[in-house]
């Protein structure tokens, strides 16, 4: 039914092209720029309210939204629930320029005003791209609309804060400058887009390598590009990361192929069949025809697309099935493929005008209905109300040990860990549960089993409980060591011994004689054992002597 909804809308959409293209309504249109300009304030609002009201109803967690807002709370970009830097894990030094922004500012929303704004904007670049590869104005309006529509897209504007959000504007920027041949601001570009992370080089590696065999007119640019992020890539991997200790863990399917980079590329171009079996299988293909981009892509740009499906082949199901952000790389390739296509295509086979509109608007319709699903804010409850107050009554000083989906709800990010992800070396002054919420990482009967446990332990009281939340308070007087360390079983740990009836204070000290006599007794008798013989007389030697 939903299906036919969304058929009926961009049917009639089409059929207002059509009558549009045969003239037989005049509007007067605004400037491109202008409508482009309004279709990105719409979609950030619409992205950040619907991400909002994710937020407000307890969808958004803390091993992303949390981790980066410490992260940008301070120049270090250091984590406490990681345990380290950032840095240590992605090279994103991007992210130094929303530290002073979080820092004035240190909310969740804040993170989501940001998210919305770079995924919105994006659209801008990418229309200006397809005007350079050769699209009509409505042509590239467009394929703008479509990005702002599409599945992908949707997928990260509606999830936790992530850095590779940037990929899409980064990237659009690059290929846009690029074909522009706006030389100092496609190289500032450039360098912004290689500290986004540590993979990016290698996408624009793939693709200026492309553009520097296919192209002649634009070849030394387009190698130096590649080399400079080819560089940027393998130094970021085998340098700055020392959490990957060199090897990049990601893609674990090229694992079969050797260690290493070196060994991987190696490997994988000995056994060419078995590296590219991983794009044969049906997620691959199933996205590639939802895109509808098939019919118009070029040959080399086809193979454009190619190297942004690399990351997606490390066979874990987040990646492969294109969730979440692990899309952010294959967006920007997809759509200049499209829009250089669909140039080609029609450069060749259409010359009626209108056949070439209905052919256009029938694509973005068939996209935008393949893709396309109404944006439905989430529903915020009175519990989900409740829970966010209790957890903000919660003292800023002092130690949080809270559920994932509770964390990010929290004031001063600083001092909270993740129940079940890391916790304190000491006891912390407030445990979070909400049992009424999603309860990652913990399957159903640890989480009642952990917290059936907090409510019997005697250094804690239950706190605060309502709407599905309960907030565990360790107790006055309570010192903050956990029972198995050392110290507490010196200085706090109840004495083990017991008291003695006068029949046993005798009864042991039987015992104890009797156990120094044996002693004694053993001791007298090794003495004597070990006590110097006399030498034998020359008689006895030569009696005990054998007979020859």
């Amino acid at each position: 039914m939903i299906f036919l909804l969304k058929a009926l809308v961009w049917g009639g959409l089409l059929y207002l092209g059509y009558i549009l293209e045969k003239k037989e309504i005049k509007v007067a249109m605004p400037k491109k720029e202008m409508l482009l300009i309004f279709l990105a304030a719409v979609y950030f609002l619409l992205y950040f309210y619907c991400n909002a009201t994710r937020h407000a109803s307890l969808g958004t967690f803390a091993i992303n939204t949390t981790v980066y807002l410490q992260a940008l709370s301070h120049w270090g970009l250091f984590s406490p629930i990681l345990g380290k830097s950032l840095l240590q894990y992605h090279f994103s030094p991007i992210l130094y320029l929303f530290v002073p922004v979080v820092t004035w500012l240190p909310y969740a929303t804040t993170l989501f005003v940001l998210q919305a704004l770079m995924l919105a904007a994006a659209c801008i670049p990418c229309y200006y791209l397809a005007r350079r590869l050769g699209m009509e104005e409505e042509a590239a309006l467009l394929l703008a609309l479509v990005y702002l529509n599409h599945s992908f897209t949707r997928r990260m504007a509606f999830g936790d804060f992530y850095v590779e959000n940037l990929i899409p504007l980064a990237l659009f920027t690059v290929l846009c400058l690029f074909f522009m041949k706006k030389d100092w601001k496609f190289w500032t570009a450039l360098l912004l887009s290689l500290t986004i992370k540590e993979d990016v080089g290698f996408y624009i590696f793939c693709w200026a390598l492309l553009i520097g065999i296919f192209k002649t007119e634009q070849r030394t640019p387009a190698l130096v590009t590649a080399a400079l992020s080819f560089a940027a890539g393998i130094f970021s991997l085998m340098f700055l990361l020392p959490a990957n200790k060199g090897v990049y863990p990601y893609l674990n399917y090229w694992s079969q192929f050797g260690s290493g980079i070196f060994g991987i590329v190696g490997g994988a171009v000995l056994k060419p069949v078995t590296s590219l079996a991983v794009f044969f299988n049906s997620v691959f293909i199933q996205t590639i025809v939802s895109l509808a981009f098939l019919p118009f892509l070029t040959f080399w740009g086809l193979v454009l697309c190619a190297p942004a499906w690399i990351q997606l082949s490390s066979q874990h199901a987040s990646q492969a099935g294109l969730k979440m952000y692990y899309a952010a790389p294959v967006i920007p390739f997809l759509f200049a493929a499209a829009a250089a296509g669909w140039s080609a295509f029609r450069d060749r086979w259409l010359q009626d005008s209108r056949l070439k509109f209905l052919i256009l608007w029938g694509l973005g319709a068939y996209l935008l209905v393949f893709n396309f699903s109404w944006i439905a804010p989430r529903t915020v409850t009175t519990a989900h109300k409740t829970a966010k107050k209790i957890v903000q009554t919660i003292p800023a000083r002092g130690q949080v040990l809270a559920q994932a989906n509770m964390a990010p709800h929290i004031s001063r990010p600083a001092r909270i860990r993740v129940l079940g992800v890391n916790s304190y070396r000491q006891l912390p002054h407030f445990v979070v549960f909400n049992i009424k919420a999603n309860i990652w990482p913990f399957s159903r009967a640890n989480y009642l089993r952990i917290l059936k446990k907090m409510h019997k332990d005697p250094r804690y009281e239950a706190w605060k409980e309502d709407a599905g939340v309960i907030v565990f308070k360790r107790k006055p007087g309570i010192k903050p060591v956990p029972a198995g360390s050392g110290k507490m079983k010196k200085k706090n740990a109840p004495s083990k011994k017991r008291l003695k009836t006068p029949a046993k204070k005798a009864k042991s000290g039987a015992r104890s004689a009797r156990n120094a006599a044996i002693k004694q007794d053993a001791l007298r008798k090794k003495t004597k054992s070990t006590r110097p013989r006399p030498a034998p007389t020359p008689s006895e030697s030569t009696s005990k002597q054998p007979a020859p």
